[in-house]
């Protein structure tokens, strides 16, 4: 009875913290409950599904064990969940609780960003509102993992983008916690960001090399702790080992419904698998049917967002607009080289599709709905961008 109690007290209080940090990025109590409730619901079912065997088990028993010391990745969420278990009596199922909130912050992020590009056009009630209900986006998000805190990092640094001169504290923030649990997708962003930062216009100089200056001392300092991560049982120490320890991964996770051998496939082929497989023929259970659902949602929204896309990265150079495409397309590429397995790509894609959604609904209301980002992140009626 008292475990029960104290599960409630840990969910209340959740429920409270999502309250007010909707309320702080102008995201209406109403939505945030029916979006938290939505979330919460998924994380149930993940919780339901996770009771024999799931990564969630190993980092809780992992936890229970003890003796467990700081350090990136998967690491760190052993210790962390260590902490939790040890200092404040979570349960398994308290666990889940917690990391739900961490999640559903990346989906409040994700509707405060459509917020500011869609309510000040007449597409504010417009199919996008239903971008942060995307089940994939929710079931990932809501467990025990690393998977929500990455999604709340990517969703972070889409937040902080859309106003860099007022936010840069929201794109450090980003970094350094998705440097925690994926350093090496850290990296990625903070490429990004030196890229956006020097091919893009609009910023003042004193942003751009603050910027600029963050981004490569990121890099410089993070570098070597992302090749030892990735390098465990690799040796990598230079581009060649890089390169083989690319085509040695292209192999791993084949066992099972999800494997697909990605070595024999060209880059395009890979990329496409990456992004929008399974589709229904090669789906895994009743799971992999939702995932092709999905999956034809996300691919239809890929080709209708082309060609405004393509216009408005012609015509735009704003932090915002480089910094998302380049920040999609560098880790697209990469994870789409490296991931073998259908099941590791629909749950790891979304620490790069929130940039490339939330890039492409802003390309498609600038054709549609005449609008043009200012530097402050707000949209604003004007001409489409030529």
């Amino acid at each position: 009875m008292i475990e029960i109690l104290y599960s409630v007290w840990i969910f209340s209080v959740t429920v409270v913290v999502a309250i007010g940090v909707a309320m702080h990025l102008r995201v209406s109590v109403s939505r945030c409950m029916a979006l938290f409730m939505w979330h919460t619901a998924f994380c149930l079912a993940y919780y339901q599904y996770c009771q024999d065997t799931c990564d969630t088990l190993f980092y809780y028993e992992a936890g229970l064990a003890g003796d467990n010391i700081f350090a990136v990745g998967t690491s760190f969420i052993v210790w962390f969940t260590e902490m939790l278990v040890k200092w404040l009596g979570f349960s398994y199922f308290d666990t889940f609780i917690l990391f739900n909130l961490f999640g559903f912050f990346g989906v409040l992020l994700l509707d405060a960003s459509l917020n500011q590009i869609l309510h000040a056009t007449k597409y504010s009630q417009s199919i996008y509102v239903w971008i942060p209900f995307l089940p994939g986006l929710n079931y990932w998000s809501s467990a025990l993992g690393k998977d929500g805190i990455a999604f709340t990092s990517a969703t972070l640094a889409i937040y902080g983008s859309m106003d860099i001169q007022k936010r840069k504290i929201f794109l450090a923030s980003s970094l350094f916690f998705m440097f925690l649990v994926r350093p090496h997708t850290a990296l990625m962003m903070a490429v990004a960001a030196a890229i956006a930062a020097f091919a893009g216009s609009k910023q003042p100089l004193s942003t751009r090399l603050i910027v600029i200056a963050s981004a490569t001392l990121f890099v410089v300092i993070a570098t070597p702790f992302v090749l030892e991560y990735i390098g465990r049982g690799h040796g990598i120490t230079n581009a060649d080992d890089a390169i083989d320890a690319i085509e040695e991964s292209q192999g791993y996770n084949l066992e099972g419904g999800g494997g697909v051998d990605i070595s024999r496939l060209s880059l395009p082929g890979q990329l496409f698998t990456y992004l929008f497989r399974p589709l229904f023929i090669d789906a895994p259970g009743m799971t992999g049917t939702i995932a092709s659902i999905e999956n034809v949602v996300l691919l239809i929204v890929f080709f209708m967002s082309l060609p405004p896309l393509y216009k408005l990265l012609r015509s735009d150079r704003s932090f915002f607009c480089v910094f998302n495409f380049s920040y999609f397309l560098i880790g697209w590429i990469l994870a789409a080289m490296i991931t073998a397995n259908l099941g590791i790509s629909n749950r790891q894609k979304w620490m790069i599709l929130p940039a490339f959604l939330i890039i492409s609904v802003f390309a498609t209301v600038a054709q549609r709905g005449r609008t043009r980002a200012t530097e402050g992140g707000r949209a604003r009626l004007d001409s489409p961008p030529r």
